[in-house]
Order: structure tokens, then sequence, then C-alpha cells
């Protein structure tokens, strides 16, 4: 019996085909692949809030993401870049990041200068964008959860639109939402809490002139004597910090009579191995009649530009100091180095 045979293929043609055949294989893979992260990536682009945030299984209240947030939690995605501004000086700040989606879940990575800073995951659900990243010494996230030692951070961030004539209104978020709004006429830079123990043996304490409407107030038994109003304006320059229920508040007041005031939370940490802190408030101070006057010309809220609060310094140091608000309430304040 005879077979009909073709033209014997060489070895050499064989391989050229294989290696043909695997060549087209991978370019379409590859072709598939970046095809993918690009509409991943277009997804992304524009303006975005971050509206819910946990924290190693700490529910980061609203408050203190505008305040402990960089941009008070807005951001701008552009190509492959995170862009921040401060709603408070106006610096901005960027981070890059790499995605991977050809994985599941859904890789991303954030990076600073070529170096890795945060590994995690992220998904789009209704709208939303929801990441989940670790620090660069904790395993990459495989769930969107963030409980408590995991070192996580899990955030919904939801897009909007802005005004394309007034981009200045990007970096100026909602007030946090209350139940109760607070008359205009009591706006505060922040919120003073009442100290019981308001006395203090770290250094003598020396009575301020109240304005005329004012009683003057004690701390304790210290005797002290009256200052006048320069005299305690040049004892109020320099660094304060004091605790105001919402985590510590750094006031810094200006030979120039300019102020900065500086958010800190301690409870965020994960989040800021990534990002950096930004301002709360700037503006201008003065001393009238025993009162301190902070005049707010811009801040992370937009219902705090151009407010004005309204301080009776009860008694100064040069360790600290007793202020009471329009309340009546007192907050303690301690001079740093």
């Amino acid at each position: 019996m005879h077979y009909l045979e073709g033209p014997q293929m060489s070895q050499n043609s064989a391989f050229t085909l294989v290696a043909v055949a695997l060549s087209i294989v991978l370019t379409n893979t590859a072709d598939a692949q970046s095809s993918t992260s690009g509409n991943e990536l277009k997804r992304m682009q524009g303006h975005w809030r971050i509206t819910e945030m946990v924290e190693n299984g700490y529910v980061v209240p609203e408050h203190q993401m505008r305040t402990s947030l960089p941009g008070g939690g807005l951001l701008e995605i552009i190509d492959y870049t995170l862009l921040f501004k401060s709603p408070v000086t106006g610096v901005k700040t960027a981070k890059s990041f790499r995605l991977d989606p050809s994985v599941y879940p859904k890789q991303i990575a954030i990076l600073e200068r070529d170096t890795v800073t945060g590994l995690g995951i992220y998904q789009f659900d209704k709208g939303k964008l929801v990441i989940c990243v670790a620090n660069p010494k904790s395993e990459t996230p495989t769930d969107f959860t963030a409980h408590n030692n995991s070192g996580r951070s899990l955030m919904v961030m939801e897009s909007f639109s802005i005004d394309e004539g007034n981009s200045g209104k990007l970096f100026l978020p909602p007030p946090p939402r209350t139940t109760s709004a607070r008359p205009p006429a009591q706006a505060t830079n922040f919120d003073i809490i009442e100290v019981k123990t308001p006395a203090t043996n770290a250094a003598p304490t020396i009575i301020v002139n109240q304005a005329p409407s004012q009683t003057p107030a004690i701390a304790g038994n210290v005797a002290g004597r009256i200052l006048t109003d320069a005299e305690v304006r040049a004892m109020l320059v320099g660094n304060w910090r004091m605790n105001d229920g919402q985590g510590l508040l750094d006031i810094t007041l200006a030979p120039d009579g300019t102020f900065t005031s500086f958010r800190h939370n301690e409870a965020i940490t994960t989040f800021h191995t990534v990002f950096v802190a930004t301002p709360i408030s700037s503006g201008s101070w003065r001393v009238q009649n025993g009162q301190l006057f902070l005049h707010v010309n811009s801040s992370y809220r937009a219902d705090r530009v151009n407010t004005t609060a309204v301080f009776a310094v009860r008694s100064i140091s040069s360790a600290d100091a007793l202020l009471v608000d329009t309340l009546g309430r007192v907050a303690k304040v301690i001079k740093l180095p």
C-alpha cells in the first residue's frame, strides 16, 4: 500500500512557525492587557472626593478626613498622577500610581519618586471608586477590608465635576454633615472644649485685662498683674497647641499678624505613609481689649472663610494660656518650644 506524502517540512521552518505563532499570541495578549489598562485608567480620570474611610479598623469621621487628608480629601487624577492642592496654602502635591487590571482583585501601586509607598487593590462599584491600600511592610490586600492591625486603609471615592470657570471651588469641600447648624455669629475656626482643671503650676500665671463687658477670671489662687494689649500680643506670638475634641490642633501666631493652624490626627497612620496632611486655615490675628481676634482668610471649609473667631484671654504665661469663646467655653492652650 502506498501513501501519498507531501513535501517534508524542515526543522528550521517548524521552529519559525512556532515562533511566529507565539509572537502573535503574546502580542495579542499584550495589546489586550494594554487596552484593558487604558480603559481602567480612562475611568479614573477626573475629580474625586473621599466620602468614606476606614483606617486599621477605625472608621474615620468626615470632619477628620477633611482636616487630615491632603486637599481636604479631594484629588484629581490626571493620567497616572494623583494631584492634591492645599485649600489653605495652595501648595500642590502629587503621587504617581500604576495599575494591573489583569489580576483579581485588580491591583494598584502608589509611588513617590519611583519608590512604592502603598500596595493595594481597587474596584469600581456603581460609579464609585473603592481602593484598599496597605503600607509596603504589610501584605497586599486580597479583599476590601481594613480591620484592626491590618495595616490597611479602605477608601470610597465619588467623582464630581466642577465649574471650569472657577476651578478654585474644587478644593473647598462642603462642611461636615451635622444635625444642627451653628449660627453665623457663633462661627469659630475651631471648637473649644471645656477644661475642668485649667490651673497649672508650670509657670506664674498673669491676669489679662478683659473687655469692659467681661469680668476677669483668676486661675486658682495665683496672683498676677494686669497686662496691656501690647504685652498680651507679644506673649501670644509663637506656636500653640490644644485639644479641641477632634484631635491636636497647632496654631502659629506670627509677629506680622498672620496665623496658620494645622491638624494632628494620630489615629490616621497607614494612609499617612502614602500622603501628607494639609493645614487647616490661615488668616490674620490681633489683640484688642484683652481679646484675641482670628480672622480666617482661607480654610479647608468654605463656610469658615471670611469669618472671625473671638476669644477672651483669661490668663497667659510663658507656658500656657486660658481662652474663653463667645459661648463661655474654656480651653487651655500650651505654648510649644
